[in-house]
């Protein structure tokens, strides 16, 4: 059985994944990096959407994917979204 924070890992995780791939297929809109090299790839409605690529051998990339999230609500409201 799991324990309430591994259910919120989890769900959260799960969150990133799907927002990052509905993102991911915009076109850059801005070239802005931050101080570890991630790229924004977009900015819209409180989500902004970074991106750093690597490369693996001569015909394979992998792309690293970073999320921020901006919310106007208390602590327990967005625990409580995130657990339902």
């Amino acid at each position: 059985m799991k324990t309430n924070m591994e259910k919120l890992g989890i769900q959260l995780i799960l969150l990133v994944l799907f927002t990052s791939a509905a993102l991911a297929d915009d076109k850059r809109k801005n070239n802005a990096t931050d101080s570890s090299g991630y790229l924004l790839v977009k900015k819209a409605k409180g989500i902004e959407l970074y991106e750093k690529w690597y490369e693996l051998s001569n015909s394979k990339k992998a792309r690293e994917v970073k999320v921020f999230y901006t919310i106007n609500a208390p602590i327990a409201s967005a625990a409580a979204l995130l657990e339902n």
